[in-house]
């Protein structure tokens, strides 16, 4: 396992109380009821100081079901973080 310190960590993944297509950037917090962030935080030991970057995707419209609509957005979000990768990794 990687030894790598949680504040060095940048953590990108959706968000579904931020219209889609924003961004926000955040130093640490908690998981907002996000499994994925949930989960993240258990892995690191219950820590919360990691920075995340959060895209958001908007609510789903109608009746469709809020775990649909996360799975039809995901390859949305694969390559908007592809696209956020490439720019760090060009400006570090």
């Amino acid at each position: 396992m990687l030894q790598i310190p949680s504040h060095k960590v940048l953590v990108v993944h959706d968000d579904l109380d931020l219209p889609t297509g924003k961004v926000r950037l955040r130093a640490r917090g908690g998981h907002g009821g996000h499994n994925g962030m949930r989960s993240i935080t258990q892995h690191l030991k219950g820590s919360q100081d990691f920075p995340r970057l959060k895209i958001g995707i908007g609510r789903p419209a109608g009746q469709l079901p809020v775990a649909s609509f996360v799975l039809q957005v995901g390859l949305f979000i694969n390559d908007y973080v592809h696209s956020v990768f490439l720019a760090v990794a060009w400006l570090h």
